[in-house]
C-alpha cells in the first residue's frame, strides 16, 4: 500500500511541475519593459494590438527600418553603427516613433514642460498624454508638446 501512495504522489507532484511549467511558458508578461508582447502594465502588446487593427504590417525584431515609411522604436538596444544606420533611414525620409526615453536617439529629459496641446499636424487629433513623470528638453529645431511629455524632431527629410 505505501508503494502505491508514492506512485500517487509522484505522478500529482509531476502533474503539478507540468502544469506550472505550462503556466510559465504561456504567461504574456515579461519583466522587461515596453516588451511588444507583454500585456503587464509596463508592456506593449497593446500598441502592436491597436497598430494591427488598423491594418499595418507590423514586424518585431531588432531589424532596422527599410522598406517602411514608418517605425517604433520601444527598447534602443542598438549599438552605434546600427543607430546611425536608424538616423540615416530617418534623414532619408522616415518616421521614426522612439519610446524608450534613455535612447541616445531621444532629445535630453529635464525640461521645464511645453504646450499643453500640440500644434504638429500629425498628433492635432491627440487631446492629451497621461503618465508621464518627466519632461523633454525642446530639440534644437523642433517643439515639445503636451507639457513636455512628447518631443518632435526634425531630421533630414523625416
Amino acid at each position: 500500500m505505501n508503494e502505491r501512495r508514492t506512485n500517487i504522489g509522484i505522478w500529482v507532484l509531476l502533474g503539478v511541475a507540468v502544469g506550472v511549467a505550462a503556466l510559465l511558458l504561456t504567461n504574456d508578461t515579461n519583466d522587461r519593459p515596453l516588451d511588444p508582447k507583454s500585456v503587464a502594465p509596463d508592456g506593449a502588446k497593446g500598441i502592436v494590438d491597436l497598430v494591427k487593427s488598423y491594418g499595418a504590417d507590423v514586424q518585431l525584431g531588432r531589424s532596422i527600418p527599410g522598406g517602411q515609411q514608418r517605425a517604433i522604436l520601444l527598447d534602443d538596444n542598438y549599438g552605434l553603427d546600427d543607430r546611425e544606420r536608424v538616423s540615416d533611414w530617418v534623414r532619408a525620409g522616415g518616421v521614426l516613433v522612439v519610446a524608450d526615453p534613455f535612447s541616445p536617439l531621444t532629445p535630453a529629459l529635464g525640461g521645464d514642460g511645453g504646450d499643453i496641446g500640440c500644434s504638429v499636424p500629425a498628433l492635432g487629433g491627440v487631446g492629451s498624454v497621461a503618465g508621464v513623470t518627466r519632461a523633454f528638453v525642446a530639440p534644437p529645431d523642433g517643439t515639445v508638446c503636451f507639457d513636455g511629455a512628447v518631443a518632435v524632431d526634425q531630421l533630414g527629410d523625416g
